[in-house]
């Protein structure tokens, strides 16, 4: 075993946590595989640093399309009090914590459906048809009761976990039946969280138009821009730390999102409120 861990490459037999036997590269040996970078290690390294010079690319992106304009835009013009930070952190966490979740099923689908093509179509079509379903009864979620819109993200919270645990035994024992009865399960296990995670957008929205309205642009920008730089983030936690890692990121995002909707839904209220004592003030004006 010492003999083994000293190597560049990772020998161990790969699992359903890791189940990447095409790249075996250890991270902690990247100057040894530079240095040598020859047969397996060539092809490895290749991959290894084409997904970690992507993720750079996207974040330095990242920082010169949105988070640099933003902040001179703050120091400068002073824009941007509390209200639009908590909402730039809940849409960036929604961003992020969706694509965790959907690189985290990716990869545990690849494995239950035998193949990455089915894995993707099933997810895609499934995703897209449940957040749909999410979005549309979104209009129904109150902003005015309070308990209600701390519920589902807490909801969402525990599903991501729920399905971080049972979804490794759940593979290993149905893993020999036919593929298509594994689609429908399939199905079946991915549609109540796409619900959920369909009803974030649009509530925020609705929360952000009720609170700092003329920076929605800037929340569209920044849910698109975190779940592209997750999309390749998510490929390399899954990889190097493994698939359950998606999983926990992606709980702690929807878990952040409780803190940034309290006080979007604070905001919102306060507005409300001085928006009905002001049109008061007018109605008791015009009729004196």
């Amino acid at each position: 075993k010492a003999a083994i861990a000293g190597q560049p490459l990772n020998y161990e037999p790969p699992t359903d946590e890791n189940p990447y036997f095409f790249n075996m590269l250890r991270l902690d040996h990247l100057d040894r595989a530079l240095a040598s970078g020859q047969g397996a290690l060539s092809g490895n390294l290749i991959a290894s640093l084409t997904l970690i010079g992507l993720i750079f690319s996207l974040a330095i992106l990242a920082i010169i399309t949105i988070v640099l304009p933003l902040w001179i835009k703050s120091r400068t013009q002073d824009q941007h009090p509390p209200p639009f930070w908590a909402g730039a952190l809940y849409f960036s966490l929604i961003g992020a914590g969706f694509m965790f979740v959907e690189i985290g099923l990716l990869q545990r689908l690849s494995v239950f459906l035998s193949h990455p093509i089915y894995a993707l179509g099933v997810l895609l079509f499934t995703i897209i048809a449940s957040t749909g379903v999410g979005s549309f009864f979104s209009e129904r979620l109150s902003l005015d009761r309070i308990p209600w819109i701390y519920v589902y993200p807490t909801v969402t919270t525990m599903m991501i976990l729920t399905l971080r645990f049972i979804l490794p035994p759940l593979i290993s024992n149905l893993i020999t039946i036919p593929i298509p009865i594994k689609i429908a399960i399939s199905v079946i296990v991915i549609f109540p969280m796409g619900i959920l995670m369909g009803l974030f957008f649009p509530t925020g929205m609705r929360l952000a138009r009720a609170s700092y309205a003329t920076e929605t642009p800037w929340y569209w920008a920044l849910n698109g821009i975190f779940g592209v730089l997750c999309s390749a983030l998510g490929v390399f936690v899954a990889i190097y730390i493994g698939i359950s890692a998606n999983f926990d990121i992606a709980a702690l995002c929807y878990a952040g999102v409780l803190l940034a909707l309290h006080q979007m839904h604070r905001i919102a209220q306060e507005r409300a409120k001085s928006l009905t004592m002001t049109a008061k003030g007018e109605t008791v004006e015009a009729e004196a």
